[in-house]
This record gives C-alpha cells, structure tokens and sequence, in this order.
C-alpha cells in the first residue's frame, strides 16, 4: 500500500504541470507515447516518464475510427473509419485525420518495428497491402496476394522496408505461419502451431514462437533463405509466448505470455533469459518512446502495465487509468 501510495504521490507531484488542451493539437510536457483506448476507438496521449505518468485526455478527431494502430514511431496511428470500414492515418502530433485511397477493411493492420511501413490485410479481396512511409505517402506501394492460403489472417508483421510479411492464418482451428515477399513469393514456413512472429527493426530477420514446442527462433533472411536458428525454449513459469518484441538494436528478444503474465527478456547473444512477472493479462508489445518501453496492454478501465527494459534491471511500472474517459465511452 506505502508503495502505490508513494507512486501516486510522485505521479501527481511531477504530472501537476503537464497539460493537453483538448480542443488543441498542442500537447505540453514530456510525452512518453500514445494508446488505443475505449476498445481501439480513441486515441490518449501518455503524458510523462516511466513510474510517473498519466493518460490525458483523448485526441479530438474528425468521426469515429475503430482497430486502431499506435505506430511504433508515435508519430501516427492507423484505423478504421467507422462509418464506411475506410483505412485512415491519423498524425497523432495534429490530430489530422487522411483516408488511404482505395483501402477498405475491417480486420488486421500492422505497423513494421520503426513505423517506417503499415500492412493491411483485407479477407474480401485476399490480399496484404503494404504502404511505406504512411505520413509522407498514403498510396498503397505493394500488394501481397494471399488467395492461395486456406484459412484467414490471425495476425500479421511486415519488414521495416516492407518487402516482407510473415503472417499467421488459421484454418478450421489449425495454424500456419506464411511468408510473403515483394517478389511474390507465397511459402508456408516449417513452424508448428506457430503463435506469434516480429521483425527486428531495420532488417530482414524475424523472431518466431511455436505453441507446440514453447520455443522461439530468430528466422534469419525471413523472405528469402528463411533458415531458423534456435534462440530459447522451455522457459520456466511460462506456458508459451503469446507476443514478441525485440530491442531497437536487436540485441534483446521480449517474449510474452498471456496466460501466466510473465515476460521474459532474452539475451540474443547469450541466449540467457530473465523473467519479469507483470501481474496483470498482457494483451501485447506496444512501443513507447525510449529505449524498450511497452506498454503491455491498452487503456482500459484497469491500470496500463509497463515493462521499462531501458537500465540494467527491467521493473514493471503503472499508469493509472483515464476515469473521465472510460466513464465518456460508457455512456
């Protein structure tokens, strides 16, 4: 209790001076990030540092959006809209709210490590849409043909270059892990009951996870040689990994697990692991600024876990919950 205590004292003390001006695009003071909120619909700034920060109030946009996706640059964010299912890209700094000509959907986007590509995988015309570079250009660069895979898209990653998708379809209850790349190459990688993949920032090379053997590997060249090099398995106190990230510099792994919410942090070289239990239902990586901050989940009516991997020891911090807005979408 002293300690929640003592962290609310400090988050209050610090964020006192910080403000967003609700019917402005200026925010004030040290930004950590954003977030989805309200179930994807909204977009809240997360205004302060690690251990002492506080969601503000949502961004005032044009319509409603639905799925939204935070850019890992924090720069813009992808989404919905929700009158018609059109792709929009929103420029979190403004505000700004610009529709992807030609791009409608309803199921999985994705924005690559460094936000410098985005994917949308859209069933009804059976195809994986990549644009580069969604602040500078909103046309649709690449399009991967995904008719000849049974099943549906679960999830997908795209390559910072976004010449690569790995993406996961199911298929009445099975799973497979299927590559894409821009030269239209359509393969299924050798990975049984695959759970979850990631990209390393700025290359080729992707993590993996496999459900069926609790094991992760580094699939080195993902879109071309596709060779796979063991990288952990087994890890204790966790049942398998739900989600992955890796550090800007490539040099740690974060994997995930929903059902025991534990992360552990592996060390690529090494291949020795620390386990951080996050004592919450981990949803996800989502990337904050500095260096391996995520956010384990989006705003809710529960406080947001955050796993600060940036010093030496890793700790698991707290942002509490926006009340005025999750009491705004209830009603």
């Amino acid at each position: 209790m002293r300690i929640l205590q003592r962290f609310l004292f400090v988050s209050l003390a610090v964020l006192s001076a910080t403000d967003l001006h609700a019917q402005s695009s200026t925010i004030n003071g040290p930004l950590l990030g954003f977030t989805a909120a309200l179930g994807g619909t909204a977009i809240e700034p997360i205004m302060g540092v690690p251990g002492a920060s506080r969601l503000a109030n949502p961004l005032p946009l044009d319509g409603g959006i639905s799925g939204t996706v935070i850019a890992p640059s924090q720069d813009y964010a992808i989404a919905f809209r929700a009158a018609d299912s059109q792709v929009v890209v929103i420029d979190l700094l403004s505000g700004q709210v610009t529709p992807v000509a030609g791009v409608t959907s309803d199921l999985i986007m994705a924005a690559s490590p460094s936000g410098s590509a985005a994917a949308i995988y859209d069933a009804g015309t059976a195809s994986i849409q990549i644009i580069r570079n969604p602040q500078q250009s909103l046309q649709v660069a690449q399009r991967f043909d995904s008719s000849s895979i049974p099943g549906r898209a679960s999830s997908i990653a795209v390559s910072d270059d976004g010449s690569v998708v790995l993406a996961r379809f199911v298929d009445s209850g099975t799973a497979d892990l299927w590559m894409m790349n821009s030269s239209g190459a359509v393969q299924r990688l050798p990975v049984d009951q695959p759970s979850a993949a990631a990209f390393f920032a700025n290359r080729l090379d992707a993590i993996i996870s496999s459900d069926a053997t609790q094991s992760a590997a580094i699939l080195l060249d993902a879109g071309q040689t596709a060779m796979q090099i063991p990288l952990v398995s087994a890890i204790n106190g966790m049942t398998g990994f739900s989600s992955i990230a890796a550090s800007d510099d490539g040099g740690r792994v974060f994997l995930e697990d929903a059902q025991s919410g534990n992360i552990a942090i592996v060390d690529v070289q090494t291949r020795t692991s620390v386990v951080v239990p996050c004592g919450c239902q981990p949803t996800g990586f989502y990337r904050l600024k500095g260096n391996s901050i995520f956010g384990l989940s989006e705003a809710s009516q529960q406080p947001i876990r955050v796993l600060d991997a940036s010093s030496t020891v890793p700790r698991i911090v707290f942002i509490p919950p926006n009340l005025p807005a999750v009491a705004r979408g209830a009603q």
